[in-house]
């Protein structure tokens, strides 16, 4: 199971908002990738956190002429200096699709370090230690069972994905391939960060396209080049061609 932010991503259908089987075998890295995003590497320049979101979510079918918002949902960030430098990132759904994420990173390499993940009845935690993590899993009725695996590589968390688009070294052509840990799937798989152009409005601002890609659904992101705040994004589902619109508002 993908929890809710990610199953809205993938499934993208009546399940979307209650969360879906997660294709997590490892993927190969498309035509022309030559790096893999490596915390506190080069490729990232993290934007300056702090504040919140909300992001409204709106459905597309191939054969709709409108889309009809189906959810939406808050992130919030915090810059805490508890037990060193750390940034807090929050993702929360309301009821009746209610899910919260809590993840704490490095503000200076994005390197994930404590997270907990409320879905569907079960709790999900986790300590990321570089290629290693650790943590339980309580599913509802159960004991915590232990969880503890080395992945072999350095990695990121599924939920920040969204932070890693901010954080580009944003030029035309930057291809990488993102180790990700998925949450519910206790997996890792390897996905791929593209940004496609820089665009400039009519009114000059500077705007970067980021392509995120697995083997399921590609999303194109627009981030402000100055604040480094995303300003939507789409999800196209690659079988069926249903999409999802996120609307991006209030960000700190």
């Amino acid at each position: 199971m993908r929890y809710l932010y990610s199953a809205t991503r993938r499934s993208l259908g009546i399940v979307a908002l209650v969360g879906c089987a997660a294709n997590t075998r490892p993927t190969a890295p498309a035509p022309g990738v030559v790096e893999r995003l490596i915390p506190g590497r080069g490729e990232i320049e993290p934007p300056a956190f702090g504040g919140a979101t909300t992001v409204a979510v709106f459905m597309k079918r191939p054969d709709d002429s409108t889309a009809r918002r189906v959810g939406a949902f808050t992130i919030s960030e915090t810059v805490t200096s508890s037990a060193g430098a750390r940034v807090v990132l929050v993702r929360a759904w309301p009821k009746p699709f209610s899910s919260i994420d809590t993840l704490a990173i490095d503000p200076r390499t994005l390197e994930p370090r404590d997270e907990a993940l409320a879905f569907n009845g079960s709790v999900f935690r986790y300590h990321y230690h570089g290629s290693r993590v650790t943590g339980t899993v309580t599913s509802l009725d159960s004991a915590p069972q232990p969880y503890d695996h080395d992945f072999g590589e350095p990695l990121f968390a599924f939920n920040e994905v969204e932070t890693l688009v901010r954080s580009l070294a944003f030029h035309r052509g930057l291809n990488v391939v993102v180790p990700l840990f998925s949450e519910t799937d206790r997996a890792l798989e390897r996905d791929t960060l593209t940004v496609l152009d820089r665009q400039k409005t009519s009114d000059g601002f500077i705007r970067w396209v980021v392509r995120f890609a697995d083997p399921a659904i590609a999303t194109r992101y627009v981030v402000d080049a100055r604040s480094r705040t995303i300003l939507d994004a789409t999800t196209t589902q690659r079988a069926s061609h249903v999409e999802l619109q996120y609307r991006y508002a209030g960000a700190g």
